[in-house]
């Protein structure tokens, strides 16, 4: 996967090991409850001057509960006229179809995608494999028949974003927490630790290049909480990591 060396020039320290003075239980608090992501992404397509549309795509997971949902709303295409759905996702950049269907008689169509533990929903289609998970697309496209791409949206470049993590990292010798929260407007992300070695550099790693070095205080903890300046960057981040200054991983984890 490839590094995102811009990740490094749109982070900015809002607060570092100023925070360290924090209580203990409240470091502690954080890597307490149940992993959590929310995610909503609203973006429109483009392309066709005649056509226009946008995706809804939402994904909810808590413990072992993870609905998640794409809705597709397009105008202004052929009429009666078949079409095809492809994908990208954070894995695989490639475009790939995800499904067919057809617009009705005023070149308009409505594709709704679900996957919930108590069913698809009401006048929804089964979410195909190749969606999932929701939190993982970042683009569509809307083919022809002679399968060139007369519609596109790319969900990195949202128009309504709502983006939340909260996820323990803890390992046998550290207690940590990640919380990321994304809008269009402002993403912040905050990782805390504590158990680490006292008054020791560390560098916080995204997407495999180090952002920022961090000191632990007297006691071995460790708050980092930076904003990006271009709060969408948030959706090409996928992976963040802790690690010493000989490059040793301290904690990690992967994204969405």
């Amino acid at each position: 996967m490839l590094k995102k060396s811009f990740l490094l020039r749109s982070i900015t320290i809002t607060t570092t090991s100023t925070l360290l003075a924090l209580a203990s239980t409240a470091t502690t608090g954080l890597g307490a409850g149940t992993d959590i992501l929310h995610f909503f992404d609203r973006a429109a397509f483009a392309g066709d001057a005649s056509a226009s549309g946008n995706v809804f795509a939402r994904e909810n997971k808590q413990g072992h509960a993870d609905n998640q949902s794409v809705s597709i709303v397009l105008k202004g295409l052929d009429t009666n006229a078949p079409y095809t759905l492809l994908i990208s996702t954070v894995d695989d950049t490639n475009l790939a179809s995800a499904s067919s269907f057809t617009t009705d008689a005023r070149g308009k169509a409505r594709l709704n995608f679900n996957r919930k533990a108590n069913g698809n929903g009401k006048g929804a289609s089964p979410l195909p494999d190749v969606m999932a998970p929701v939190a993982g697309l970042r683009s569509l496209a809307v083919a022809n028949v002679n399968t060139q791409a007369v519609l596109t949206a790319d969900l990195t470049a949202p128009t309504q974003l709502q983006y939340l993590i909260k996820r323990d990292l803890s390992t046998n010798e550290i207690s940590a927490t990640l919380r990321i929260k994304a809008s269009t407007s402002n993403t912040r992300l905050r990782l805390s630790a504590s158990g680490l070695p006292a008054t020791s550099d560390f560098y916080l790693v995204l997407n495999g290049s180090i952002a920022q070095t961090n000191t632990s205080n007297a006691r071995g903890r460790l708050e980092v909480v930076t904003d990006l300046i271009n709060p969408s960057d948030i959706l090409d981040l996928h992976s963040v990591m802790l690690s010493d200054t000989s490059s040793n991983v301290v904690i990690s984890t992967t994204l969405p």
